[in-house]
């Protein structure tokens, strides 16, 4: 998503169109090529497999927005309606069998980001989603006390629109060990699991070559669907039939809406605050309220607002 586009979708209000242009998104996080290419460049746990021995490893298809983040935990499906937050569901569940051994499952939650500044770090807010992963896993992988059987979990978040001057970046947080004195026997699997990945897309910054950014950059850019499934198909080997072909010309046609709602937006905040100026300008010069609301169409609210304009000088 380019950021003036970010912008005009951050003005509009939710819409249907919104909310579509969120489930294609979703859609392409959940496809199991695009899936595989981003595991097999960013978690070490199947390096050295291909896409196609990783994609064999997935057990079942993801589940998109079904799978709830609950507080008390029994099980995958459950909702969780928290007081005061409503119901909060991950983007995109699933997990692998690495080597295809069924004793060591991980599971992985994807979510796509569009606004960055959320009013909170990206990364605490996927610890979160994490811990709850692993906490959900009582009773279902492992009962008191074998407390070995948990399971390792991402939580790997998709920005698609950074502040430009992070550009294309991939971060990742975990859990690692520090010997303060002496040395704790330990091994990294007994600790190892929870990571955070968070992917900043930015495709208005050339030169960055990492596959993930690319094929990503690729998935979420405005280009044709020809264009896309070329890409696709000679760069990542990801055949049309099962490419994002559809989801992409959803997302280019309502991107297209989306901007021309967040135009007419715009255009309307502008004559309101333009209305606002004039009557604070009009009072700044002496005019009583009462003259105001007859020869300015002004209503209490708006007279209200613009005595608390602040006007630049």
């Amino acid at each position: 998503m380019n950021t003036q586009l970010s912008n005009l979708y951050a003005m509009t209000e939710d819409t249907p169109e919104k909310r579509k242009y969120d489930e294609a998104a979703k859609n392409i996080l959940s496809n199991r090529y695009i899936l595989a290419h981003i595991l097999k460049h960013l978690v070490d746990d199947v390096q050295g497999f291909s896409i196609e021995e990783i994609i064999s490893f997935m057990d079942g298809l993801p589940i998109i927005s079904k799978v709830s983040v609950p507080p008390t935990l029994r099980g995958e499906n459950l909702e969780s309606k928290l007081l005061g937050e409503g119901t909060v569901f991950y983007d995109v569940r699933f997990s692998i069998y690495p080597k295809g051994d069924r004793e060591c499952r991980i599971f992985f939650d994807v979510e796509a980001q569009k606004d960055y500044y959320p009013g909170y770090s990206i990364p605490t807010r996927g610890i979160f989603y994490g811990a709850r992963m692993l906490s959900e896993q009582l009773e279902s992988e492992f009962s008191p006390p074998d407390y070995d059987q948990l399971k390792k979990v991402y939580s790997i978040w998709v920005c698609l629109d950074p502040a430009k001057y992070i550009g294309n970046a991939i971060s990742e947080f975990f859990i690692d060990k520090r010997d303060i004195l002496g040395h704790i026997p330990c091994r990294q699997e007994d600790y190892d699991k929870l990571r955070v990945i968070q992917i900043c897309l930015q495709p208005e910054t050339p030169g960055t070559e990492h596959p993930v950014i690319r094929l990503l950059n690729t998935s979420f850019s405005r280009k044709s669907r020809n264009e896309i499934d070329t890409i696709m198909e000679e760069e990542f080997q990801i055949p049309p039939e099962e490419g994002i072909g559809r989801e992409v010309e959803i997302m280019c046609n309502l991107s297209d809406l989306i901007e021309e709602q967040g135009i007419q937006k715009g255009i309307e905040q502008g004559i309101e605050q333009g209305a606002l100026i004039t009557i604070r300008q009009a009072l700044d010069n002496g005019m009583e309220e009462a003259a105001v609301k007859q020869y300015l169409n002004a209503t209490d609210e708006q007279i209200e607002q613009a005595k608390r304009l602040v006007l630049k000088a």
